[in-house]
């Protein structure tokens, strides 16, 4: 379990303040105080949302409160937190990136997000990403999708047949591939290899080439 002393030396790591971290979270500056300072128990949840905001900016939580930045080229997310990580990392990576780089996703259903994410969380990502601004978000759907999952401001969205989908979505952003799998575990794998990515986006591209726009706009997706 996450421990106050651990959520001060990942923010000292990251060169974060409370704001940095309340952003990032969508938890509020008092209550992450509280946390830091031990002068409340939080709930399980919340520890979860702040060990996943720290993880998708590269933290790693050792044993005896300690923390590290990501070294490895591949990580491995899982169970229910694994997908608040990845959108907490590709949130940070956008936050730094600007309008720099491509950010490219492909096969993910909204039904599929919608069971696996919190409404909130959903709803505090779309909102922080929208808040960035100048963001290039492309997003590849199956002509099965129901237009109505998909609306945010800062993504393009196209569709292609379902058959070009093998219900394993992908994000591709920088120089990082995170690949998805929803059954019977959720679980993220993240490389970072610039050329693995780049034969990834590559090969997004050219299917992008061949994919109808969306007819028309809905409610959310992330």
């Amino acid at each position: 379990m996450l421990d106050a002393p651990q959520i001060r030396a990942a923010r000292a790591l990251l060169n974060w303040s409370r704001e940095d971290l309340a952003q990032a979270s969508g938890l509020s500056v008092p209550a992450l105080a509280r946390v830091e300072l031990g002068d409340a128990q939080a709930r399980p949840a919340t520890m979860d949302r702040i060990k996943a905001t720290f993880e998708g900016a590269g933290v790693v939580f050792t044993e005896g409160s300690g923390v590290r930045l990501r070294t490895e080229i591949v990580q491995i997310y899982k169970g229910t937190s694994a997908l608040e990580t990845l959108f907490n990392e590709i949130y940070t990576f956008a936050s730094k990136a600007g309008t720099k780089d491509e950010l490219l996703c492909s096969g993910f259903s909204g039904e599929q997000l919608f069971n696996n994410l919190s409404k909130e969380f959903i709803q505090l990502h779309s909102e922080r990403m929208s808040e960035l601004g100048g963001i290039y978000f492309k997003t590849l759907i199956s002509e099965d999708e129901e237009d109505n999952y998909y609306s945010v401001k800062y993504s393009e969205y196209r569709k292609l047949p379902k058959d070009f989908f093998l219900g394993v979505p992908f994000y591709v952003y920088g120089n990082h591939l995170a690949i998805i799998t929803l059954s019977p575990l959720v679980q993220v794998i993240l490389i970072d290899e610039k050329n693995v990515a780049e034969v990834y986006r590559q090969q997004f591209k050219v299917l992008w080439e061949q994919a109808k726009p969306l007819s028309k706009k809905g409610k959310a997706s992330a």
